[in-house]
């Protein structure tokens, strides 16, 4: 049998014996050709054979048993276009979204216009280039160690917050962060303070894991500390720059 396609020659053969499989010229765990007899029998080498065969055993159409050769799977087919398919309900099919607003005041929203990408690009690449040997495995839980070090000299150098790489936790979300720092805590129960107004959501958050919530209001400096006198607060939680919603 010659084959002449402008497909590859492996590719030809896989496609034969599959439509053939599909076919029913096979029976389940009825043995194939060898190799070889299949090599002469599609004019192709042994390669483009072994190429072929291998896509069948991934696909699930053929398998492998050491030196006794291959096999046909036991494949269930299931022929849609004998059964009733009405498509999916209206209610659920989605539209595309388009916003022809320019400006979103929404906080869960970025202008990305605005975003420095190329500053950002430059930086990935160095990070790349200098630490390709901490990216190659997973981190610790708490964020890399050089990173956590780096955030902590900064705090201490631009806030007066004096802490240590092993006090410092980084996480890809500020509510997993949160509830991931609550857990650290026993099961007795805990109150913590939130800014008010604040982000309603870690309130909410915080109400889910069992804890009661003091809410604090602000002042012209922010937090107002003295209401946390005489209070049972065990942890209290603050945006210490551009603090959300009053900025």
């Amino acid at each position: 049998m010659m084959l002449k396609d402008k497909k590859y020659k492996y590719q030809l053969v896989y496609e034969r014996i599959k439509e053939q499989i599909l076919a029913g010229n096979y029976q389940p765990h009825e043995k194939l050709l060898s190799k070889r007899k299949i090599s002469e029998q599609f004019n192709v080498s042994i390669n483009s054979v072994i190429v072929a065969l291998d896509q069948l055993i991934v696909e699930g159409y053929v398998y492998s048993l050491e030196r006794k050769g291959y096999f046909v799977e036991d494949i269930t087919r299931y022929d849609l276009d004998d059964q009733e398919w009405s498509g999916l309900p209206a209610e659920l099919k989605e539209q595309p979204i388009e916003r022809p607003y320019q400006t979103s005041f929404s906080h869960m929203a970025s202008n990305m216009s605005l975003f420095p990408y190329n500053e950002w690009l430059k930086c990935e690449q160095k990070a790349i280039q200098q630490f390709n040997n901490e990216l190659s495995h997973l981190s610790h839980q708490q964020g890399p160690y050089i990173v956590r070090q780096t955030l902590a000299q900064h705090l201490n150098f631009k806030r007066g917050v004096r802490c240590e790489p092993e006090q410092v936790v980084l996480h890809s979300s500020s509510q997993a962060l949160m509830s991931q720092l609550l857990e650290l805590f026993d099961d007795a129960p805990h109150t913590i303070a939130l800014e008010n107004p604040g982000y309603a959501r870690y309130k909410a958050l915080i109400e889910d894991h069992g804890w009661d919530v003091l809410t604090v209001p602000l002042d012209e400096k922010g937090f107002d500390v003295e209401r946390l006198q005489n209070q049972d607060v065990q942890l209290v939680c603050v945006t210490p720059a551009h603090q959300f919603p009053m900025g």
